[in-house]
């Protein structure tokens, strides 16, 4: 493993015992046969076929929700796979559907692609291309001819992505620029919309523009030559946290989502939602979105139906799982830093159980759950300093956890 990225990770994990942006699927233990059955039945078959799904992950706090959604997203990226992960919040709105397509799209990201966001996904992808063919001119002939009306669910989409490739094969960034600040949401801006010669969409038609524009975006996705996209919403419980009037509301938006991608042509797409038992259990009230969530002849996905929507972290054993993804990143450490530490390996992983132990017989909390990861991700980075671990660590690692592993 890189070992700045692990440093950034174990840093992350020390200071709030969180999720890593990047590096789960170096920590991850427990998940393997799961992992290894989506990639089999969604990345390669489904995507293969242009079939689009979704997924619910639920369990309380400090189950490991983020830290599943993020290994998966790693393991889509290695598959070809374009990613956005949205972090919901009271702020977003998930009935406002405008704002949902701006999120994913603000936090679109490509494999390898260093900075999130739209343009930056669009300039890696085209220069890709561009070095891969050596031929700005054929490309601009293939887009020319291939884009037509018809080819995304917005004729508006098709219309404004088609040119801005075009604007920015002819090194024309002024018209890439507008183009792209229309992509990302900006579809009711008078003189924006005058200038690229688009109308203007009033508020009352806003909602089914952004949809169509976002799956528009996942028809783009692979029509471009990526394998497919995964989108996941994390922390649903902070955006689901309203009045019985706006939530329903939300189903009412969330099972419109569900309905229309299960039908959309040309894309492959798998939409992730992680969230609280209490979020899952006021949408299975919901009598449209209860058939939607529901498992035939009771078979869950943890018992070997991988097309079961939902995936229940709470039937797991977490504060086992933390101490056993607390050994994982103390076995890869020592991988990674054997060359510059005089530690042996058995050395440390009998310190990360001791550690793990010691933290457990306080009981079994969320809290206690992520001051294992903080507790052994401190004595890491202490080995590397040239400190020697002490009670110290277990004494200042605790105190606020509000994220999650």
């Amino acid at each position: 493993m890189d070992k700045d990225l692990f440093l950034r990770a174990l840093y992350t994990m020390a200071q709030h015992g969180t999720a890593p942006a990047e590096g789960c699927k170096y920590f991850g233990v427990g998940y393997e046969n799961v992992f290894e059955a989506i990639r089999q039945k969604y990345f390669y078959e489904q995507f293969g076929r242009n079939i689009c799904a979704q997924k619910f992950v639920v369990g309380p706090y400090g189950s490991g929700k983020t830290h599943f959604l993020r290994h998966l997203m790693e393991i889509a990226r290695d598959e070809n796979c374009v990613t956005s992960e949205i972090a919901l919040n009271r702020d977003i709105d998930f009935s406002d559907k405008l704002l949902i397509y701006s999120e994913v799209v603000r936090n679109i990201k490509a494999p390898l692609q260093q900075n999130k966001g739209l343009s930056e996904f669009l300039r890696y992808t085209l220069d890709n291309m561009i070095n891969d063919t050596k031929n700005p001119q054929y490309l601009k002939e293939r887009f020319l001819k291939d884009i037509n009306d018809g080819r995304f669910k917005s004729r508006e989409f098709g219309k404004v992505i088609k040119l801005a490739i075009i604007s920015y094969l002819n090194n024309d960034i002024s018209t890439f620029d507008l183009c792209c600040d229309y992509l990302i949401g900006n579809i009711s801006d008078s003189k924006l919309c005058r200038e690229l010669g688009i109308p203007k969409v009033t508020k009352s038609a806003q909602n089914k523009r952004a949809e169509d524009m976002l799956f528009s975006l996942f028809q783009f996705v692979y029509y471009i030559g990526y394998r497919g996209i995964i989108v996941g919403f994390d922390e649903a419980e902070q955006s689901f946290n309203v009045d019985r009037k706006k939530l329903a509301k939300i189903f009412s938006t969330l099972r419109s989502l569900l309905d229309a991608i299960v039908n959309l042509k040309d894309a492959s797409a798998l939409i992730v939602y992680a969230m609280t038992n209490d979020v899952y259990e006021e949408m299975n009230k919901y009598p449209a979105l209860q058939q939607r969530l529901s498992s035939p002849y009771e078979k869950d996905f943890f018992s070997g139906n991988v097309l079961a929507p939902v995936i229940d972290l709470t039937r797991l054993d977490s504060i086992d799982l933390s101490k056993k993804i607390a050994m994982k990143i103390s076995d890869v450490f020592y991988e990674t830093f054997k060359d510059q530490i005089s530690i042996s390996k058995n050395e440390i992983l009998k310190k990360a159980d001791e550690i793990s132990e010691q933290i457990i017989k306080k009981g079994v909390s969320s809290s206690n759950k992520r001051e294992i990861t903080k507790a052994v991700c401190t004595y890491l980075l202490g080995i590397l300093e040239g400190r020697e671990y002490n009670n110290y660590v277990l004494e200042n690692t605790q105190n606020i956890y509000e994220d999650e592993v």
